[in-house]
């Protein structure tokens, strides 16, 4: 089995050419998409408690598992996204952006 991991991040774009945006533009999407994965953060560890409880014993290590694995990019986005609205919020009131 080969494991690879190719992430891409349309909004990497967007930032690019954000100079091409209004100046909240970008901070009014990223707080949409931080609402929408707490949403799915939560969701997820209800499927994940839900699921795990009701599969046989020995498939729970790898259900938990792929679980995990989810989790952990959605956190990971989650922080990410805040780090940069807090960022470019800060930028437009210093009006750097």
């Amino acid at each position: 089995m080969q494991i690879e991991y190719r992430p891409t991040f349309d909004i990497d774009g967007a930032l690019f050419f954000s100079d091409a945006l209004e100046s909240n533009a970008l901070t009014e999407s990223l707080s949409r998409h931080i609402t929408k994965l707490k949403q799915i953060i939560i969701k997820l560890k209800l499927h994940q408690e839900e699921t795990i409880r009701d599969i046989p014993e020995q498939y729970k290590i790898f259900a938990d598992t792929i679980f995990c694995h989810h989790l952990v990019h959605y956190e990971a986005e989650l922080t990410w996204a805040e780090q940069s609205y807090d960022g470019l919020k800060e930028a437009e009131k210093d009006e750097k952006i």
